[in-house]
């Protein structure tokens, strides 16, 4: 599996687009990448479309992304504009990510993050 990361520095928006076939750890390795990266750009999109899921993420999965993503809470402001939009055509993909985005919120993560099923909707989000 490969992740493509472009930056289009005029929406101050980085793509991560996942291809190919994706593993649990692809996604965590993902999460890591995105922690790292954070001054590329203020808005981030999840693009998962082109990847095909060998197993689906389960509540143990999500449980370790919302533990990861906790170490980067200092790269955030309080207040920051910045907003995440992961791209999830499937119903179970879009469930799960909807699952993550109210454990974020429970835990008080400072960035706005939102499932979407389609790229028209993504990018409409994070550009308003």
């Amino acid at each position: 599996m490969a992740i493509e990361l472009k930056i289009d520095q005029e929406r101050n928006l980085a793509v991560y687009t996942f291809n190919g076939d994706v593993t649990v750890k692809d996604v965590k390795d993902a999460v890591r990448c995105f922690g790292e990266s954070l001054e590329l750009a203020k808005n981030l999109l999840w693009d998962t479309r082109p990847a095909t899921f060998l197993k689906p993420l389960e509540r143990e999965d999500v449980d370790q992304l919302v533990t990861m993503m906790e170490r980067y809470r200092e790269s955030f402001i309080e207040g920051d504009e910045g907003k995440w939009a992961v791209i999830a055509e499937t119903d179970l993909g879009f469930g799960i990510m909807r699952m993550l985005n109210s454990m974020l919120q429970m835990e008080g993560f400072p960035i706005s993050f939102e499932p979407f099923r389609t790229i028209e909707d993504a990018i409409k989000y994070l550009e308003d």
